[in-house]
């Protein structure tokens, strides 16, 4: 009996190895060669799927670059719009606020790279300044198209109208070096804001790094007017061609062949087309073709070289886990099994299964324990000894300092794709945050001040790298060494991240540059009452004010300087109040700016905090409560998904796993799993008592991954069994 035994057992090894031999062979490797001869045959047709999907990328990419810049064009005419030193009324104030107007233009110039000059006009004046000087009028219109009357007149016309961006360009001419195109804006009801755009800026901000006489760029208008021409190619295209809905284009240019692919902007009804000669695409196509034969070859003699170690690396370790299962029969649950992998299956499914659910708890509680203490940290809140030495003992006792991360907005920039990106290249020791539904995650980062730059370059690399050429902002806060001064780096990051643009870090301290010595103290304190006030905190922005008003009798030496700084305080806080989504009426803000002195202005100041700090607590709430009722929607319509959890809700709603449990327990009034839980059981008690169903195929459908584990929660909560509950 035993000799038959063993044998049996030599039958069924065998008989495993050979399956699992021919199973590799058949599924794989016999595959791999049909594909590969197949794919060889076909890999022309999909070169030209490829070459077809990059040039259409590269066409889009174009016209985005484009797009970004006309946007970066709006943003600054809209600040502009808001910059005291840019009202006209201060400019014909006195002449030396033309120069000072002047040097804010180059400022804001700089900010859009594609732009040579930015010029503002106010309807009916009689002048244009420019960030290169001050011209007439006339002289402005003549300027750009002195022996063009129909493009003079255009251009006249659009410094009088008041709505929508217009496009007027000389790239239709013979002397493409010196052409220009004028992208028009208005900034205010009654002021226009133009930027120019050089041929040379064009090839260098659109072409970038390729060859500018190898590729095309074409800008049309709605009624493929020409805009932009890189390369002369326009005449050669007929209007027909660039009908609407054409996506690619053939065309002859002296001797050569071009294939032209078109991008429209329907937002900006603009059309991109960008021209590739057609040796370029054959060139690449055959080089393509032959590296991919070499590689499926290489392929193919590396596979059966992996084949044989696969069989015996996979075998062996099989072999040596199915004797070790033999010791316990307990294990397998039929001794007349088909072969190895039943008996190892059965007795793994049953580790695997509660290993997962441990797991799964395990990490929830790591991450909610680190939400809380630094959400609690973040808000001012105090944390138990235990909590903070918690903090401590997981960051060693390093500085650190909290950097704001601003994302993109409406785009898919996930927070939590990028916190993955950023704990890989600094490692695990990090604390984050969302804080809610700020669109910015906020980063705890260890630094000295030795390390401090290099680890800022760092984390910037990391952003820059993960964003891939869209908007981000970095703001970083001051250094700090105790759990309790973090609030107040967390205060600074914010404040830097508002000041911080198109992919910038800006360090807090460097807010105050500018100021005098006896005047830094006097900026912090104006910092740390709008972030207050962004925040809407209107008890410590009042508060904030007294500090102010000390800060600003110590530094000021001088009636007129004080009444200086009060001026500044209330532009600040007026330029911050429509970024907040909210607006003073004509009565309010002429109250603000009708003061004497600070108390009177601290006076008024108080009565709109009300408001406006009303006014963005509203807006939180509103957004939380819509965040939380998405939550508990989506946990209504899938409880019965056995993999619904905490972690997978934070992936889906992008949020932390603390924000998540905050939320969904503040719109439920219990917790998770209690409510999950419950749903689960008030299914399976109506399931149990109006269908048929066996209660193990009850515990599947409501979400249990196992039998025993619904009978034990079932009977918790109802006090019998469920089969008792049946009868």
């Amino acid at each position: 009996m035993k000799k038959k035994h063993k044998n049996e057992r030599r039958r069924l090894s065998r008989g495993f190895l050979y399956r699992l031999a021919s199973t590799f062979l058949a599924g794989a490797f016999i595959p791999l060669l049909l594909f590969s001869w197949f794919f060889v045959n076909s890999a022309y047709t999909e070169i030209i799927e490829q070459n077809d999907k990059y040039y259409r990328t590269l066409a889009v990419g174009m016209r985005e670059s484009f797009c970004e810049q006309l946007t970066a064009m709006k943003e600054t005419s809209s600040r502009m719009a808001s910059e005291k030193l840019l009202y006209r009324s201060t400019i014909e104030d006195h002449p030396y606020n033309n120069i000072v107007a002047i040097e804010n233009l180059k400022t804001y110039r700089s900010r859009v790279f594609s732009s040579q000059e930015i010029c503002v006009h106010y309807q009916n004046a009689d002048y244009v300044l420019s960030s290169m000087g001050k011209y007439s009028y006339e002289f402005f219109l003549t300027r750009f198209f002195d022996n063009d009357g129909s493009k003079r007149d255009q251009l006249r016309a659009t410094m009088l109208h008041t709505e929508g961006v217009t496009f007027l360009s000389e790239f239709d001419t013979n002397n493409f070096s010196s052409a220009k195109m004028i992208v028009a804006i208005p900034s205010t009801r009654n002021t226009i804001v133009t930027y120019i755009i050089t041929r040379d800026s064009f090839d260098t901000y659109f072409l970038g790094s390729f060859n500018k006489d190898v590729y095309g760029l074409m800008i049309l208008s709605e009624n493929n007017e020409l805009i932009y021409d890189s390369r002369g190619f326009y005449d050669s295209i007929s209007a027909k061609d660039l009908a609407d809905g054409i996506n690619t284009l053939k065309f002859t240019y002296g001797e050569e062949e071009y294939t032209a692919y078109i991008s429209d902007d329907h937002y900006n009804k603009l059309r991109f087309v960008v021209s590739v000669p057609d040796w370029e695409i054959n060139q690449s196509k055959a080089n393509f073709y032959n590296h991919l034969k070499k590689i499926l070859l290489t392929t193919g003699l590396v596979f059966l070289v992996v084949f044989v170690l696969v069989i015996y690396v996979n075998y062996k370790p099989i072999l040596t886990i199915k004797r070790g299962l033999e010791k316990d029969v307990s294990f397998i649950p039929d001794r007349q099994v088909r072969n190895e992998i039943d008996e190892i299956g059965y007795a793994l499914s049953k580790f695997k299964q509660e290993n997962d659910e441990m797991s799964q708890t395990i990490d929830e509680h790591q991450e909610m324990v680190r939400g809380f203490v630094f959400a609690n940290l973040l808000d001012g809140r105090s944390v138990t000894k235990e909590q903070e030495e918690y903090l401590l003992s997981a960051r060693g006792s390093a500085p650190w300092c909290i950097v704001a991360v601003g994302l993109p907005i409406g785009s898919n920039f996930r927070k939590k794709d990028l916190e993955e990106e950023i704990r890989r290249s600094f490692g695990n020791d990090l604390f984050m945050s969302d804080v809610d539904s700020i669109n910015a995650i906020f980063v705890l980062l260890p630094v000295t001040e030795k390390d401090k730059q290099d680890r800022l370059e760092q984390l910037q690399r990391v952003v820059q790298r993960y964003a891939e050429g869209k908007d981000y902002r970095i703001g970083v806060g001051i250094t700090v060494k105790n759990p309790e001064e973090i609030r107040t780096s967390y205060l600074g990051a914010l404040s830097a991240l508002e000041a911080s643009y198109d992919g910038k870090t800006v360090l807090y301290e460097s807010l105050v540059d500018g100021y005098d010595a006896t005047e830094e103290e006097y900026a912090y304190a104006v910092l740390k009452f709008l972030q207050y006030v962004r925040l809407g905190d209107a008890v410590s922005a009042c508060d904030q004010l007294d500090t102010v008003a000390d800060c600003m009798h110590a530094g000021a030496k001088s009636r007129s300087r004080e009444k200086y700084l009060c001026s500044n305080l209330v532009c600040e806080y007026i330029k911050l109040i429509p970024r907040l989504g909210a607006s003073l009426s004509g009565e309010e803000l002429n109250a603000l700016m009708m003061f004497s002195n600070f108390d009177e202005l601290k006076t008024e100041l108080r009565e709109s905090l009300e408001k406006i700090c009303g006014f963005v607590c509203e807006q939180k709430e509103r957004e939380k409560s819509s965040i939380a009722e998405s939550i508990v929607n989506y946990v209504n319509n899938n409880f019965v998904d056995s993999e619904l959890s905490l972690i997978k809700l934070s992936d889906v709603f992008d949020m932390s796993i603390y924000a998540i449990s905050r939320s969904f327990k503040e719109q439920t009034g219990i917790g998770y799993k209690e409510y999950v839980t419950a749903k689960r059981i008030e299914l399976s008690k109506k399931l149990l008592l109006t269908t048929s169903k066996s209660v193990s195929k009850i515990a599947e459908i409501t979400g249990f991954t196992d039998l025993s584990g619904f009978s034990r929660t079932f009977k918790n909560i109802c006090g019998v069994s469920p089969n008792k509950f049946r009868e």
